[in-house]
């Protein structure tokens, strides 16, 4: 059986949670009611009539008067839904104030806050729900007026795309009525069963709450409108269908069956535990393929140490060294980026709503941390032991292989070197195959959104930019050693260099200058399609913060061209110390959202937050700390690593991996904290829903991002998914397992208490 409190977080929508009803803090009450109730009842058990009961603790609840000043600031304060704010104004008028308790016989201070707060947080579950529901209906009908225009086939695929996006915010407002209605229901039980008294009929009758939109006497509402979407998804379908096939079929038999087909696609929208559970083999296959990753990744280092001088002599391991290490890096950053769904899973951090996972049956990214996970560590596999097979063949051990693998009757051609050196053609002929071959295998639906964003990454800005085109061109700006050795595999297994030993030495230095040659494309490639990208945010949006991104890119290509082009090196080392700590400051300030609290008087208060947010998810505040000097270390890194000259001039293969490797690291920092931040962003604005950017919609504008530092407008995100699970309840007989999130999730109830000496005149002023 599952807790409620625990199914509700589960099946909430986070980026709403502040409007849901506060279930874990109205249960904070009720142990205080119980803390109440029993020492009065110690009282009366003394025989002591005429005394009043023992005072509770100094941080009771039951010791504060009751009035609407008492509910939390938070509450108190605007919230922004759409185009309008939700103020205590707005809100009925009975909603502010309890009244049966006030001449119930068990009228006590703390039962008139329960219900105080009770009966404000259904209210304003209410309004909420009006409020998102009337936009909808809005967005509805302009799309409906659109579509008896006979739309074109681009019109057509915008409004289905924005049909979509409204049908799972029906789907999304419907879950969260439904939430909130158990709640009530459930945190009433609970109130009757420790107070002892009846009073869920008595609070429904009160609030009227029949006539409340949340209620499931009026589902009818919102049943209406998500049928009305469903007929239009229908329509825009089979028009569509008209277009790309010219089927003027107009049947009974094909009606129906481009209804069954658009209905289906439509609810898979909705379907999360359809697209986003995994197989009980990926955790398994994870575990067997780290098993195989550790003995490997030994037998090279022993491989490599015990013979590198003979190694050193010996060519065509060097030829084939900047292959595996390219891969490595990228298989390196998809492992790390697998531990970060997983990370950002765990904290309930909405990673598919902002990279735009699991959009569509068709086009959706859905892969899960485990899948992810189980090819990285089967290629790294794969890579580790043609490694050391490569490294056999240097050291003269590579015979070792081939008894193992036939035993005596080893056939003669296998017997021959030059077989074995094959093994890295079939390793990188293998890694390509699996990242881009058109087969329904291997997650088509995944690698197909990697290549269209990638394909929208390299023609910026030409293409669309969203969130997702822009943290994967960030995350290629830190794979620039990986993509020069790639580049150096594409001259050295096409031209055979490999298999010629005579002249191994004079074709290795003639793909070493093709590979220094593409090395300065490289270079400057993925900074480039950066500000390309910032250059059109800019346009479009009109944003000033994607202006000083640009020039935090172009800082970078004028790092790079100088170290290329000033042979004294101090204008490159002006300009690196420049583009370090702007870019410093902009992870830090902008990507990460910190440095928000610089009030010095709280820098030795253990519970302020000092130099960091409000709102912390990922870890403990040391982590944060320790990020922004982990980050400040690694960018000195990472200006080397993008300076051609330096790191040539250090001549070490060596040194290119392991500044490579730091930058990965560095950039899965970057990412934990990135997507917390605009998960953050997310949650204090409502966003989501995407509300997609159509022309004829001018009575719905998107909702405004109170930072300035964003990337993206709030039309470039696509709706977070619902998690849903069975309806279950569990009587709680003790609540010692309630006080270990108190900090996090009882934040409403601290604030609850902090506003009552802060708003005792504001039942005057309304």
């Amino acid at each position: 059986m599952v807790q409620f409190s625990k199914q509700l977080q589960q099946t909430s929508v986070i980026e709403w949670r502040e409007y849901y009803v506060p279930y874990k803090p109205l249960k904070k009450i009720l142990k205080k009611i119980v803390l109440f109730n029993a020492t009065a009842a110690a009282a009366l058990d003394h025989n002591d009539l005429s005394s009043t009961p023992p005072p509770p603790p100094s941080d009771s609840i039951c010791s504060y008067s009751s009035s609407i000043s008492t509910l939390p600031k938070h509450i108190l304060d605007t919230y922004n839904v759409g185009e309008g704010k939700i103020t205590i104004s707005d809100l009925p008028a009975h909603s502010q104030k309890s009244n049966f308790i006030l001449t119930n016989p068990h009228n006590t201070p703390g039962e008139r806050k329960f219900f105080d707060l009770l009966n404000f947080s259904v209210a304003r579950a209410n309004f909420f729900h009006n409020k998102t529901l009337g936009e909808y209906q809005v967005r509805l009908r302009d799309m409906e007026q659109h579509m008896e225009k006979s739309p074109d086939k681009v019109q057509l695929k915008k409004l289905r795309a924005a049909c979509i996006e409204l049908y799972r915010g029906i789907s999304l407002l419907t879950g969260f009525a439904q939430d909130n209605m158990m709640a009530v229901e459930k945190i009433l039980k609970k109130h009757d069963k420790v107070a002892r008294w009846s009073s869920k009929k008595q609070f429904i009758d009160d609030i009227n709450f029949n006539s409340l939109d949340i209620s499931p006497s009026h589902s009818e509402h919102i049943d209406a409108i998500k049928n009305r979407t469903e007929v239009l998804f229908v329509d825009i379908y089979s028009q569509k269908r008209k277009f790309d096939t010219d089927d003027s079929n107009t049947s009974h038999d094909a009606t129906r069956d481009h209804k069954r087909n658009a209905l289906t696609m439509l609810r898979d929208t909705t379907n999360v535990a359809k697209i986003t559970t995994h197989s009980d083999w990926d955790p398994f296959f994870c575990g067997v393929y780290a098993g195989l990753c550790i003995p490997a990744l030994l037998l090279v280092v022993f491989m490599g140490t015990a013979h590198l001088e003979r190694i050193r002599e010996f060519a065509i391991f060097f030829i084939n060294w900047p292959t595996y290490r390219g891969v490595f890096l990228l298989l390196l950053h998809g492992f790390c980026f697998s531990l970060c769904m997983e990370w950002w899973k765990q904290k309930r951090i909405n990673y598919r709503f902002i990279l735009e996972f699991d959009i569509t049956k068709a086009g959706g990214a859905r892969l899960t941390a485990h899948q992810l996970m189980r090819i990285m560590l089967g290629l790294c596999v794969f890579l580790l032991y043609t490694l050391s097979i490569n490294i056999g063949i240097a050291n003269g051990t590579g015979s070792l292989w081939s008894d193992a693998l036939f035993g005596n009757n080893v056939p003669a051609v296998i017997m021959d070197d030059r077989f074995w050196r094959f093994t890295p053609v079939v390793f990188f002929v293998g890694f390509l195959f699996t990242v881009g071959n058109p087969l329904n295998i291997f997650h088509r639906d995944a690698r197909r959104t990697f290549l269209i964003t990638l394909k929208n990454v390299v023609f910026a800005p030409f293409t669309v930019v969203t969130f997702r085109e822009f943290f994967f061109a960030d995350q290629i700006t830190s794979q620039v050693t990986a993509l020069v050795d790639i580049a150096t595999a594409a001259c050295i297994y096409p031209t055979g260099i490999f298999l010629n030993t005579e002249n191994i030495v004079e074709g290795n230095e003639g793909c070493s200058k093709f590979s220094k040659n593409f090395k300065y494309i490289f270079l400057f490639l993925p900074h480039y399609w950066r500000l390309m990208q910032c250059l059109r945010r800019w346009i479009v949006s009109g944003h000033a913060s994607q202006k000083y991104n640009a020039m935090k890119y172009a800082l970078s290509l004028l790092t790079q061209l100088l170290c290329i082009l000033d042979d004294s090196q101090i204008f490159w080392g002006i300009s690196a110390i420049v583009s370090t700590f702007f870019s410093y400051y902009w992870d830090i300030v902008h990507d990460w959202g910190l440095l928000k609290n610089t009030n010095t008087s709280t820098m030795f208060d253990r519970k302020a937050k000092f130099l960091l947010r409000n709102t912390l998810m990922i870890g403990s505040r040391k982590f944060y700390y320790s990020a922004m000097v982990s980050n400040f270390l690694l960018r000195i890194t990472w200006v080397i690593t993008i300076s051609p000259n330096v790191v040539s001039g250090l001549h070490t293969d060596v040194l290119l991996l392991l500044l490579g490797t730091l930058e990965v690291l560095r950039r899965s920092q970057w990412n934990l904290l990135r997507l917390e931040y605009e998960h953050v962003g997310n949650c204090e604005n409502n966003v989501a829903v995407k509300n997609v950017d159509l022309g004829f919609l001018r009575s719905i504008d998107s909702p405004k991002k109170k930072r300035g530092d964003s990337d993206v407008d709030d039309d470039d995100y696509y709706p977070a998914e619902r998690e849903s699970d069975e309806d279950e309840d569990k009587d709680e007989d003790d609540y010692e397992d309630e006080d270990k999130d108190e900090e996090d999730e009882g934040l409403q109830m601290n604030e609850f208490e902090l506003s009552l000496s802060k708003n005792n005149n504001l039942e005057e002023r309304l």
